[in-house]
């Protein structure tokens, strides 16, 4: 799951899968990052995930962001225009 090509799909649904998985592997993760998380974390700050128009997308990538902010707390592995992107994909997905 944590593999650096695991997310790179064409298939919509597989994607879809692909995601929930890494979310749900996440989410198990220890708050203590490493490499793998890293492959995780560039895979999904792709434009294809962070605008991605299917909302599922767009709920399991802000999800697996936010488990990656778990993770590396207090502080985070991203620059400046990464984590406003970020928190503003987070935000949309608020209804």
């Amino acid at each position: 799951i944590f593999s650096k090509g695991y997310l790179k799909t064409s298939n919509r649904d597989e994607q879809i899968r692909r995601l929930r998985a890494v979310v749900k592997a996440l989410g198990k993760y220890e708050q203590e990052p490493d490499k793998k998380i890293e492959n995780v974390r560039d895979a999904i700050l792709q434009t294809k995930f962070m605008k991605s128009r299917n909302q599922e997308v767009q709920v399991l990538v802000a999800l697996s962001f936010a488990e990656i902010l778990r993770i590396y707390a207090p502080d985070h592995p991203f620059n400046e225009r990464q984590i406003k992107g970020i928190f503003q994909l987070i935000l949309q997905q608020i209804p």
